[in-house]
């Protein structure tokens, strides 16, 4: 009689979902970087930018009127990164500029603790679980610490008050 040898395999190709770590941290800038990215601009008028002040004021202008659109859009640059795209002595109407655009290097660094106040955030490390929703549920286990046991706690999240 033959023996028949079954080897299991992962054919399916089924991927574990699981919080690895959580914790509190805090947040540094810990300066910037290009993202290759520009944001373009024509200018409305024209502009004498021969000397390095006025290429200040004129990066400044330019740097409030693109402002709010970055914003919306979640992007950054700043006016030293404006001064070094203004390369000629002048620009007349019409005349284009690419801006680089940047983000800020970011590092959380976890917290054994924190004050009542201090602004902190909540790091999820995850495995397999990209552009997934995570439900917190924060609970006290004291008395009478920040309210009283088991009750909810107020937190503010992106300026707004959440109670948990």
């Amino acid at each position: 009689m033959a023996t028949l040898t079954v080897k299991p395999s992962n054919a399916l190709k089924i991927k574990t979902q699981r919080v690895k770590k959580a914790y509190l941290a805090k947040k540094e800038i810990k300066g910037t970087e290009k993202t290759g990215e520009t944001e373009s601009y024509t200018f409305k008028g024209s502009n004498n930018t021969s000397t390095k002040a006025r290429k200040e004021k004129i990066a400044t202008i330019i740097y409030k009127n693109i402002k709010g659109g970055l914003q919306k859009k979640q992007q950054q640059t700043t006016v030293a990164h404006i001064v070094e795209v203004l390369k000629k002595d002048s620009y007349t109407k019409r005349d284009c500029i690419d801006i680089p655009l940047i983000l800020p290097k970011i590092e959380l660094t976890k917290l054994a603790n924190a004050n009542l106040g201090d602004e902190v955030y909540m790091v999820v490390e995850t495995e397999n679980m990209a552009n997934k929703r995570i439900k917190l549920s924060l609970k006290q286990a004291e008395k009478k610490c920040l309210v009283e046991k088991d009750s909810s706690i107020v937190l503010q999240q992106d300026g707004k008050k959440l109670v948990l």
